[in-house]
């Protein structure tokens, strides 16, 4: 709603400022208004485009309409003159917009998404399963095995399978950009790669066996597979373009088990979050 609201009323301010200076002559003060409203207005489109409510803007648009109006008629009778409350109320409103970019654009410093969704379904069975560890014999035992789901956030079905373990290791391949491409709306990208079985106790990880699975693509549009061309030259610092930030590989991990060993069920949602400075991580929470 805020982003509806500043796009909208930053995009008629720019709009009112060039009426009025096509009524008076050009200063440096007006073109700086009409510079920084329709700044605010380009910035904040992607979010209100995301957010549009036909109600909410019709509501807007009538009380814009009638101050246009308003205005229009001061400018043909010459009685649009300076007010201290204009000049008051115009200031705090370059404030809130200068407060609200920053709270809306910069979080892209400290964003975080939900990518994918994890399902515990708790379901077990026996699997007998032969291994060998690189220093040692050959070993068949039967392991128990449990049922997992991954989907993404529009409910795809990535992985249904059952994998053994104390753990389960997503990794992921991820793509992202300058902050000047993502004030123009551009997501950052990610492919998961794969799931894996995985162990708490890191001796346990060196003699049990282990699986790994492939998770299907998200990135199944023309022009994210494109950009994406450029994620293996970029991670082997071979060259990075210009609208290229960092790529990366990330590992989350989630328990397939609780500490008395008895299967975990439920649901987690697996976040892919970045702060100031640091590489994107992907983190898990539950539900």
């Amino acid at each position: 709603m805020l982003s509806l609201f500043f796009g909208t009323v930053n995009a008629f301010l720019a709009i009112r400022q060039v009426l009025i200076a096509s009524y008076r002559k050009w200063s440096l003060f007006s073109a700086l208004l009409t510079v920084f409203f329709s700044l605010v207005a380009l910035l904040a489109a992607p979010y209100a485009i995301k957010n549009f409510s036909l109600e909410h803007f019709s509501y807007l648009a009538a009380i814009l309409f009638i101050w246009a109006c308003f205005d229009l008629y001061a400018l043909k009778n010459n009685t649009f003159k300076f007010s201290k409350l204009r000049f008051v109320l115009g200031s705090v409103f370059i404030f809130l917009s200068c407060l609200f970019i920053s709270c809306v654009k910069l979080p892209h410093l400290y964003m975080t998404e939900a990518i994918l969704q994890i399902k515990a379904t708790a379901e077990e069975k026996k699997e007998i399963v032969t291994w060998k560890t690189p220093s040692g014999p050959l070993q068949t035992e039967t392991i128990t095995s449990h049922r997992i789901l991954v989907e993404d956030m529009q409910s795809h079905v990535l992985f249904d399978g059952y994998l053994y373990g104390d753990l389960a290791t997503i990794r992921l391949k991820i793509l992202s950009f300058p902050l000047w491409l993502q004030w123009l709306g551009l997501p950052h990208l990610w492919e998961a790669e794969a799931i894996s079985c995985d162990y708490l106790n890191l001796e346990q990880k060196k003699s049990s066996p282990t699986d790994t699975f492939s998770l299907t693509s998200r990135n199944t549009l023309l022009w994210q597979k494109i950009l994406f061309t450029f994620w293996e030259k970029t991670f082997f610092y071979q060259g990075r373009p210009f609208f290229i930030h960092s790529a990366s590989l990330s590992s989350t991990h989630f328990p397939l088990v609780d500490r008395q060993g008895n299967p975990v069920q439920g649901s987690f949602h697996l976040n892919l979050s970045k702060e100031s400075a640091t590489p994107f991580t992907a983190q898990v929470e539950r539900d």
